[in-house]
């Protein structure tokens, strides 16, 4: 590897052989003396030219430079940021070294906007303004103002209920780029904090806390570390309680030297809501509360796949109750319906032979897929058992169904889905008594069915009696 008194005889000799080139600057960490020094360090320079296209008209003028393993122009690419009329060569270099060269045009504005860690190497003309000894304090960590803490607080929690329902519902990806992207930087930020007040405010964390390892005490450092994963769930439920522990104490210390009040009530709604995730109860075993929560009132529009998933269920059912224990099957309810607005939820009609024996019923249809609200032990108008399918832990499933179990008879549910069907001003108008009620009732599933009580009882009767009189 070429010392670094051979490359910035290389970059000097280049300016001064070169008429166009006037001066060189050079910043970044090889001009800041608090940065520590080793062969990775770029070099950071600034060739002050007189005319930026005559050098980019043919780029193999920087083969002069040495051998290089890779070249990026970051203003040929997609997103180039040159207001000032700069061109960037990064290039890296068979021994190692590598060299960030920007050609920038020769006016008083760009002279005068380069930061506190630049440098002058060149000055051929005495046009460069003198600039004060090389620091870093303009990238020293700055005191949040109590917007900046509380939003930073706030956004830290909030943000995790997205990480656990990404978990929840396998998309990685989403789990890492929330996690990473959006979770820890809010970290970062309260890390960066953190230092700032063991420090006086009076050093950098360095770009993308690469010092965070030199200004936090080991034990908190070590938490940071445990605080990344891989892909597997287990280790990313490990490294976001990590992230929750540390951020909590990060967070404390900094309201208490700045006078803050930190929000506790935050962190423990958001703690709740992880573990309410994680270790997710039945529905059965949930709170009426908990369950009208996890379980809303939800219409959608007619979906033509729901006769077949009818038809699906239909078979599944006959195939684990035995074809000879049931006498029919039905459809009904509003997903029935051709066209219909409807909860999207399948509701069937299981009768079964008067000889079939309950308990192998409930037996065949097990927990958790499937969910008994009525066994024996409940009392109903026998045997009226009904089960759900498609309540899971975090919320409804793709498919959800109502299985209605009683022996044969003339049911009124068959009767108020034929009306529908045969009268489409019916079914328009329950439609419209449905999205008014969801209005009132999202959270009251009880509510909202015997709302829907006084329309399904007159519908029923005027079924009835057409039945009758045809």
């Amino acid at each position: 590897m070429r010392t670094e008194q051979e490359m910035m005889e290389l970059i000097l000799g280049v300016a001064r052989a070169d008429e166009r080139i006037r001066a060189v600057l050079m910043n970044g960490s090889r001009a800041n003396p608090a940065a520590p020094k080793d062969h990775y360090q770029d070099y950071d320079i600034a060739y002050m030219v007189t005319d930026v296209d005559s050098f980019t008209k043919d780029h193999r003028w920087i083969d002069v430079f040495g051998n290089r393993l890779m070249l990026q122009m970051p203003e040929t690419m997609r997103w180039p940021d040159n207001a000032d009329g700069h061109f960037g060569y990064l290039m890296l270099f068979e021994d190692g070294n590598r060299i960030d060269l920007s050609l920038v045009p020769l006016t008083v504005e760009n002279l005068e906007r380069y930061d506190c860690l630049t440098v002058t190497l060149l000055d051929k003309d005495g046009i460069v303004p003198v600039y004060p000894p090389p620091t870093d304090k303009d990238f020293w960590v700055k005191p949040p103002s109590p917007l900046f803490y509380y939003s930073c607080c706030n956004n830290f929690w909030w943000c995790l209920n997205n990480v656990a329902k990404g978990i929840a519902r396998d998309e990685l990806p989403y789990v890492m780029q929330m996690l990473n992207g959006v979770v820890r930087a809010e970290l970062h930020d309260m890390i960066d904090w953190h230092i700032g007040t063991q420090t006086d405010f009076s050093v950098s964390s360095g770009k993308m806390g690469k010092y965070y390892k030199k200004y936090l005490p080991p034990e908190l450092y070590a938490q940071y570390a445990a605080a990344w994963c891989g892909s597997d769930y287990a280790d990313v439920w490990a490294a976001v309680y990590t992230m929750c522990d540390l951020f909590h104490t990060l967070a404390v210390s900094v309201a208490e030297h700045l006078g803050f009040t930190y929000r506790q009530e935050e962190e423990d709604g958001m703690r709740a809501y992880l573990r309410m995730v994680r270790e997710p109860k039945p529905p059965d075993q949930l709170t009426d509360e908990q369950r009208a929560r996890l379980f809303p009132i939800i219409l959608s529009n007619y979906n033509p796949a729901w006769p077949q998933w009818f038809a699906e269920e239909k078979a599944n059912l006959e195939r684990l109750i035995g074809a000879k224990h049931i006498v029919r099957t039905t459809h009904y309810g509003s997903t029935s319906v051709p066209g219909l607005t409807a909860k999207p939820t399948v509701d069937i009609l299981l009768e079964i032979s008067e000889d079939a024996d309950l308990s192998q019923l409930i037996a065949a249809l097990p927990a958790p897929e499937y969910i008994c609200l009525n066994p024996p032990s409940m009392p109903s108008p026998p045997p009226h058992l009904m089960f759900i399918k498609g309540y899971t832990s975090t919320g409804f499933a793709e498919r959800v169904y109502h299985i209605h179990v009683r022996y044969p008879g003339d049911h009124d549910e068959v009767y108020f889905r034929d009306y529908l069907i045969a009268h489409p001003e019916a079914a328009a108008a329950y439609a419209a008594l449905k999205r008014e009620l969801r209005q009132k009732f999202e959270h009251d599933r009880d509510g909202y069915t015997a709302a829907k009580g006084g329309f399904i009882r007159e519908i029923t009767k005027k079924a009835r009696e057409e039945q009758e009189n045809d």
